[in-house]
């Protein structure tokens, strides 16, 4: 019974076999030295893209006489090699019956003295990947390199040997890379091996041979094992020098430019505040009617002069990183009682109403500058005055206690102005940036105020937005985090 069985066992083994071997794509074949003869796959024929008629006329001739001219000397070479019992595994390119030249991977080893095995596969798909990988490389000038835990080899792609400056014939070993890093560089390098994620990145600086200074970016991924040990490191390579070189020409020149505004701006400040100070003393003199309204005239143009220098001077200070802010202790609603009361007459002068109103769930007292506070308020209020023809501007100013102790404080500054469109608002907090050429014109303005409220809340810890339609209005919302104490 059991003898009756094995026919058929070995018939249903060598279809599972060639269903296997249709779902893989791999074809394979049987080398019988002595006899010189080949079996082979039923599907072998299909995988070279050659006709089975043909094939089991010529076989193998068939296939080496469709090798591709570059390509036949290292096949038959490798051939060679097995037959003498060494083991082969070559990728070469063949011409199937329409014509067309495909890539194709062949491994042979000894199974007896005299009997060769092997398989074949079409990588045609796998070596136009590896080509659009390295065309992208290529465009990105990104190099790479690969190492294998296990087997103990490292691969280096060539441009990453070229911004390493290492050689082309140079081993490609770890000790070669390091001994080029920087060596202040060389502890902040993350250990790859005991990196618990599996991908991250790190920069560092390499020194080459001809002691040039590189700034190198590597993009790394790690394999792992069911474990979790790592097996494989691969990584691409960037020369960031460039880059890097290009970030401290932009550096050095914002803070010329912060530094240049700033002392411009104290120059222009200090003449300023002694015309001010001289029109005090004139407008404390007699004058009849047509000389007051001069003085008056000079004093709000020299004023507005300070106010044009007191921007500039903020803006390059937050730029160069040098706007300090305190931490004194006030009250937030008291704070923004004096800056709304202090622009109420400005309101009344243009028919506007002005109102302030404060949530119930507000801190008595919290640290924090003022002072920047009560600027961006009135900056806000001012705006919204300078842009309301009718109707009114109202502030509200709410709070959320947050859980690590420190107070969300929300300020809400609403007006019935003309408003502005989705393309405005896009741009409105960009130093410098005016809705409108004829507007500014008729109202005034530097198109500094936004940008440096927008710098202010965001160093107290908060933000700032806008919501407008033109013809409805707008609402400025702003918020700030400070400590109650």
């Amino acid at each position: 019974m059991n003898g009756g069985s094995q026919p058929h066992d070995r018939a249903m083994k060598a279809q599972l076999l060639e269903h296997a071997l249709e779902i893989s794509g791999a074809a394979t074949w049987e080398w019988d030295i002595a006899a010189d003869s080949m079996r082979y796959s039923p599907n072998l024929p299909r995988v070279w893209g050659l006709d089975p008629e043909e094939f089991a006329r010529a076989g193998f001739l068939a296939l080496s006489r469709r090798l591709h001219p570059d390509d036949r000397r290292a096949y038959l070479s490798a051939h060679r090699d097995l037959r003498e019992g060494r083991r082969m595994d070559i990728v070469y390119r063949g011409r199937n019956d329409r014509g067309v030249y495909r890539w194709y991977r062949e491994v042979g080893q000894t199974e007896a003295e005299n009997l060769r095995v092997g398989t074949v596969v079409d990588v045609t798909a796998l070596k136009s990947a590896e080509a659009n990988l390295a065309l992208a490389l290529d465009v990105a000038e990104l190099g790479w390199w690969s190492v294998d835990l296990e087997a103990r080899t490292h691969i280096w792609s060539p441009r990453a040997r070229a911004i390493w400056g290492v050689s082309l014939d140079a081993p490609a070993r770890y000790r070669t890379w390091r001994e080029r890093v920087y060596p202040a560089d060389r502890d902040t390098l993350i250990d790859l091996v005991a990196f618990p994620g599996t991908r991250g990145s790190h920069v560092y600086r390499v020194v080459r041979d001809d002691g040039t200074l590189r700034h190198v970016r590597e993009e790394f991924r790690i394999e792992r094992d069911a474990m979790g040990l790592a097996t494989r490191l691969f990584a691409t390579v960037q020369d960031m020098t460039e880059v890097e070189r290009a970030r401290l020409a932009a550096e050095a020149a914002n803070r010329a430019k912060s530094d240049f505004l700033a002392m411009i701006s104290h120059e222009l400040r200090t003449p300023l505040n002694g015309v001010v100070g001289t029109l005090d003393l004139i407008e404390d003199s007699p004058l009849d009617p047509q000389q007051q309204r001069w003085a008056q005239i000079a004093r709000g143009s020299a004023e507005s002069l300070i106010a044009i220098v007191d921007d500039l001077l903020d803006l390059a200070k937050l730029d160069a990183g040098k706007l300090g802010l305190s931490q004194a202790g006030f009250d937030p609603c008291v704070t923004l009682a004096a800056a709304v009361e202090s622009q109420r007459a400005r309101a009344q002068a243009r028919g506007l109403t002005l109102e302030f109103d404060r949530g119930e769930d507000l801190p008595v007292r919290v640290a924090g500058d003022s002072g920047r506070l009560r600027q961006i308020v009135v900056n806000l209020i001012g705006n919204a005055i300078k842009f309301t023809d009718r109707g009114g501007v109202s502030v509200t100013l709410t709070g959320a206690r947050e859980a690590d102790g420190f107070w969300r404080l929300t300020i809400a500054v609403a007006d019935t102005g003309i408003g502005m469109d989705d393309a405005t608002l896009k741009q409105l907090f960009s130093p410098f940036f005016q809705a409108d050429a004829s507007s500014t014109r008729k109202r005034g303005g530097t198109g500094l105020g936004l940008a440096i409220c927008k710098r202010l809340t965001e160093a107290m810890g908060g933000g700032i937005s806008a919501e407008s339609a033109p013809g409805v209005g707008s609402v400025f919302r702003f918020w700030v985090r400070v400590p109650e104490i």
